[in-house]
């Protein structure tokens, strides 16, 4: 499945990105549905922006993530898991 600790690493932090992205799109949609079926009622509606609100920035927190763990993993060198004293 995977040679190294390097890719079994990428492929966690790659499932966990796209499951946290996926639950945040869910989160969001479901938002939108309950903003359209709010009906004019100010709690409803304050529910369906808070539910919007926090999916929004659950989005944002994946792509901020997803681009420190690329800028991290390219400044790594070849070799950082020898100096961590990991075998691969």
């Amino acid at each position: 499945m995977c040679g190294n600790f390097q890719d079994f690493l990428n492929i966690v932090v790659t499932w966990g990105m796209l499951i946290a992205t996926a639950l945040a799109l869910i989160r969001l949609v479901a938002g939108g549905i309950q903003f359209i079926y709010a009906s004019g009622e100010p709690k409803s509606l304050e529910e369906a922006r808070a539910t919007i609100t926090s999916a929004i920035l659950g989005l944002v927190l994946v792509v901020c993530s997803f681009l420190i763990t690329r800028f991290i993993q390219s400044s790594l060198p070849s070799n950082w898991l020898i100096r961590f004293g990991v075998n691969p």
